[in-house]
């Protein structure tokens, strides 16, 4: 009888054993998935942040290009202001010269 006994608690002590490393596994099966989630939001929010920087840097390539069309609008300009200068000077001169005649 002492042997029969002797194998029912070893059944239950390999039992409890079995059940406590399902219970183990489970727990680091719930851990790893929960990491593996913590790693997918920290992804998905480091795509977030790159799609945030990609508009940026496009908004910074369009006001470049505004600015530079700006500077050449000006400078179309400046070039006209001092057409319009010299054309000045030129008639001041000859009405000077018509002056002093």
């Amino acid at each position: 009888m002492d042997l029969i006994a002797q194998r029912e608690t070893d059944r239950l002590e390999s039992e409890t054993k079995r059940e406590q490393k399902m219970k183990a596994l489970e727990l680091e099966i719930e851990i790893l998935k929960k990491s593996q989630y913590a790693d997918i939001q920290t992804l998905t929010d480091l795509k977030s942040r790159c799609h945030e920087t990609d508009a940026e840097l496009a908004m910074a390539r369009k006001s470049e290009v505004d600015l530079r069309l700006s500077r050449q609008s000006l400078e179309d300009e400046l070039v006209q202001v001092k057409k319009k200068l010299r054309e000045t000077e030129d008639l001041l001169d000859k009405v000077t010269a018509v002056g002093s005649r």
